[in-house]
């Protein structure tokens, strides 16, 4: 019994070893289709610089990150080391200046609803939505209108 917990507990520190050991490739997806939520993956001093830019609050240089960041072949996306992306560090820094600058620039809006809502971040919930409803159009629409004025009644009661 101890093998197999230790096994076990294994192949929890390390997963990526044991699929190498099985002979799994992987291609950053999992089962479901969705993005593998923490993957190692080494930052360039550039996109280092951008996410402490975020972490710090300073919009002058995380604008002037942006700006650049298709000519010096940023990610703009890239996560830390924790897997946070800079628009999760904006949500949890709860700096709405921050969230709407990383909005407009497009970045991956990915679970960071979730996030806005686990915060209780109800302006940052706002943004993502609106933004949502801007870049999708007609897809996402009504039901975000809908959730948008269930939201201005919540306020009310809190």
């Amino acid at each position: 019994m101890d093998k197999v917990y230790l096994k076990y507990k294994e192949a929890m520190m390390n997963p990526t070893r044991l699929m190498d050991e099985l002979g799994i490739e992987s291609d950053g997806v999992d089962s479901l289709g969705m993005g593998i939520i923490r993957k190692e993956v080494d930052l360039t001093n550039e996109e280092k610089q951008y996410l402490l830019a975020v972490e710090r609050g300073d919009v002058p240089s995380t604008r002037q990150i942006l700006l650049q960041s298709s000519s010096n072949g940023i990610n703009i996306n890239c996560v830390d080391p924790l897997g946070r992306s800079a628009l999760l560090v904006a949500i949890e820094n709860e700096n709405i200046e921050m969230i709407e600058l990383l909005l407009q620039y497009n970045v991956e809006v990915g679970d960071s609803l979730l996030h806005a809502i686990n915060e209780e971040n109800v302006e940052a919930v706002e943004l993502i939505l609106n933004h949502e409803v801007n870049t999708k159009g007609e897809e996402v629409g009504p039901l975000i209108s809908n959730f948008l004025n269930f939201l201005g009644t919540l306020g009310h009661i809190i």
